[in-house]
C-alpha cells in the first residue's frame, strides 16, 4: 500500500516536471521562431541597405574620379605656370589618398556586413539578371532545336524553368572556379550545348 502511494505520488511529480519541461521548451521554440522571424527581416532591411549604400559608392567613385581627373588637370596646368603648383599637386595627392582609403574601408565593411549575412555580391546578382536576360533571348531558339531533337512529346511548360535552372547551376559552379567564358553570350552558348545533349 505504502509503494502504491508513493508510486503515484512519484509519477504524479514526474507528469508535473515533464509538463514544466514541455511548457518550457514549447516557449523556447516559440522564442527561437520569432528570433528567425526577427534575423530574416534583419537580413531583408540589410540586403535593401547594402544594395542602396552600394549604388551610393559607385555613383561616390564615378563623381571623384571625374572630379579628381578635373583637378588632376587643374594641376598639371598649374605646375607648368609656378612654384606653387608642385605643394598644390602633392595636397591633391594626398587628398586623394585619402579618398581612396576612405573608400577601401567602406567597401571593407560593407563586404563584412554582405558576408556575414550571406547576402550576394550586387555584381553577381547584376551578372545572373543579364545572363537570364540574354538566356530568355536565346531561349526560343534553343525550344525549337530541344523539340525537334526530342519531338512534341516533351512537357514545354517545364521547359524553361528547367534551362533556368541548368543556366544559374552552371554560372555558379564555373563562378567558383573563374568563367572560362568570355562573354555572356558564349556562357548562354557553353549552356545551351550542355542542355542540348542531355
Amino acid at each position: 500500500m505504502y509503494l502504491e502511494v508513493q508510486g503515484e505520488t512519484f509519477f504524479d511529480r514526474f507528469k508535473e516536471a515533464t509538463q514544466d519541461l514541455n511548457n518550457d521548451l514549447l516557449q523556447t521554440k516559440n522564442q527561437v521562431d520569432s528570433l528567425n522571424s526577427n534575423l530574416d527581416e534583419i537580413r531583408i532591411k540589410l540586403n535593401k541597405d547594402i544594395q542602396g549604400i552600394w549604388a551610393d559608392l559607385e555613383d561616390f567613385s564615378r563623381r571623384v574620379h571625374g572630379q579628381l581627373d578635373d583637378i588632376s588637370h587643374s594641376a598639371d596646368n598649374a605646375s607648368s605656370n609656378s612654384d606653387d603648383a608642385a605643394s598644390e599637386s602633392q595636397d591633391v595627392n594626398w587628398k586623394l589618398d585619402s579618398l581612396e582609403k576612405e573608400v577601401e574601408e567602406i567597401a571593407e565593411i560593407v563586404n563584412t556586413l554582405r558576408k556575414h549575412f550571406e547576402i550576394e555580391h550586387p555584381y553577381i546578382t547584376k551578372r545572373k539578371n543579364t545572363i537570364l536576360k540574354k538566356a530568355k533571348e536565346a531561349y526560343p531558339q534553343f525550344k525549337q532545336n530541344y523539340l525537334a531533337k526530342h519531338g512534341e512529346k516533351i512537357n514545354t511548360d517545364s521547359l524553361f524553368s528547367d534551362y533556368k535552372e541548368a543556366l544559374m547551376r552552371y554560372f555558379i559552379d564555373k563562378q567558383k572556379v573563374k568563367l572560362k567564358a568570355t562573354t555572356i553570350e558564349n556562357l548562354i552558348n557553353q549552356v545551351l550545348e550542355e542542355l542540348k545533349s542531355q
